[in-house]
């Protein structure tokens, strides 16, 4: 889980509203590469949708999504009072996740980043209700994390281990001994 906020307080998880919007794609590849995350995913809400705002305030709320994610999904959220901020943010993101008309808010968007853009767009609506919304957002999350874990496990991890062994300092040697037995005949 990570607010965004209209100004960062210092120390503490999150980003700035500026500092998302100018390093977007950089945040997401540095969850990537130190193994935060492997997909992403936008709460999105507007200003009248009281009750997911409400949820996403509550830190009890925001610590099960977090153990919830773990290192599989990045949960990004806005955490403002400003409704213009609200408006820009669903915006830009809701345009660049597949059309802002097309996202029913409030909704959870999950998304892979690759090649500095979004892929494999899904997208699920929230009820604005409290005693739901915390519930659809948790199980939706379920979902795609099993499904993001059926797609990755084609191969077991040690073979995953094994290529990537032979890639780094194998391929070198595996090659000269080829080449060696080819010349010795």
């Amino acid at each position: 889980m990570n607010p965004i906020y209209e100004h960062k307080p210092n120390g503490g998880i999150g980003y700035g509203f500026e500092e998302f919007l100018n390093h977007f794609f950089e945040i997401c590849y540095e969850h990537l590469r130190d193994g935060r995350a492997r997909a992403f995913a936008f709460i999105l809400f507007d200003f009248e949708h009281g009750d997911v705002f409400k949820t996403m305030k509550d830190r009890s709320v925001f610590t099960k999504l977090d153990r919830i994610s773990g290192k599989d999904l990045t949960i990004f959220y806005l955490n403002s009072n400003d409704t213009y901020l609200i408006n820009n943010f669903n915006q830009i993101f809701g345009y660049a996740l597949g059309g802002y008309e097309e996202i029913q808010r409030p909704a959870i968007v999950f998304f892979k980043v690759v090649s500095n853009d979004a892929e494999d767009i899904k997208y699920h609506q929230i009820s604005n209700n409290k005693l739901f919304a915390f519930q659809e957002i948790n199980d939706s999350v379920k979902d795609y994390i099993t499904r993001l874990n059926k797609k990755t496990s084609k191969h077991p991890d040690f073979l995953k281990d094994i290529f990537k062994r032979i890639g780094e300092a194998g391929f070198d040697y595996i090659v000269e001994r080829f080449f060696d037995k080819l010349t010795r005949g």
